[in-house]
């Protein structure tokens, strides 16, 4: 592989990185019915969640959410000045 390539590669896996989803699947983990975020646990059972997301990244990072908490999910707001993402 020539260096051109190596360099576009880390570039991109940068880029990958420090993607708002990822950074929300890198946050999050649920086992045993229980979320863990960054360190602190919740219990899911009989424990609704309300999901807010604000901000340039807000609709990936709560797609990323979504994705992982389903149905655990009671509600949620999201709020983006990115009128390409509101539409989606």
């Amino acid at each position: 592989m020539n260096s051109q390539k190596i360099l576009k590669q880390l570039f991109l896996d940068g880029l990958e990185r420090c993607s708002p989803d990822q950074a929300v699947f890198d946050s999050l983990e649920i086992k045993d019915q229980r979320l863990d975020v960054l360190g602190s646990s919740f219990e899911l059972q009989n424990h609704p969640i309300y999901l807010m997301a604000v901000g340039k990244a807000a609709v990936p990072m709560y797609e990323a959410a979504q994705h992982m908490l389903g149905d655990a999910i009671r509600d949620s707001i999201v709020v983006t000045s990115s009128q390409s993402a509101a539409n989606n």
